[in-house]
């Protein structure tokens, strides 16, 4: 009986934890597991998915870069596709995991993101102090739009250091069902990918 750690995937296929991993899991597979997992452990003023935080990733990033190619857009919506395998864990539980969670998250973010399209991993790589912005970015509109209102300083956004991209961006209050952004996130990869 193999006894190395592995999930099931909503296909039904298994997808295991540690090299060699086997097939990547789909796009399908990838858009309905981030449409079903909350950030921030759950604790925003609605359900807020990372599929749809992806879509918002997105958006900025057409503001921010207007002349962008596919490509970049592309690694852009795709940044957190390997939290269909790991979940969205918040990186304050990154950080006390240190360099073991930094390897195997880094290990699976090239395996997934190869799968999906050929070399997104290294363009992830080439591309990440623009993601980065674009995500924080995102993280500064969902603190702002998503959180209860609190006092205790964030040291990544609260930073002299850090300016938000320049964006009029706000996120609504309204519901949206899981399957909305599942969608949403399945229509930006296939238009992009081509």
């Amino acid at each position: 009986m193999d006894t190395s750690p592995w999930i099931v995937l909503k296909d039904g296929s298994d997808y295991s934890l540690t090299p060699p991993f086997g097939s990547p899991p789909t796009v399908e597979c990838i858009a309905h597991s981030l449409a079903a997992i909350n950030r921030f452990s759950g604790h925003t003023l609605r359900p807020y998915s990372v599929a749809e935080h992806s879509c918002l990733c997105l958006e900025i990033a057409r503001r921010a870069y207007p002349e962008a190619d596919n490509r970049f857009l592309l690694t852009v919506l795709c940044h957190d596709a390997a939290e269909s395998i790991t979940g969205d864990m918040a990186t304050p539980f990154k950080c006390l995991l240190g360099d073991a969670w930094t390897r195997i998250e880094r290990d699976l973010e090239e395996h997934v993101l190869n799968g999906l399209y050929p070399g997104l991993f290294t363009e992830t790589v080439m591309n990440a102090v623009e993601i980065k912005q674009i995500d924080l970015t995102a993280l500064w509109i969902e603190r702002r739009d998503l959180l209860a209102a609190h006092t205790r300083k964030w040291e990544v956004l609260d930073s002299p250091s850090f300016e938000p991209l320049r964006t009029k961006i706000k996120i609504y209050r309204r519901e949206s069902h899981w399957t909305f952004w599942q969608g949403q996130f399945l229509y930006h990869f296939h238009t992009l990918a081509g």
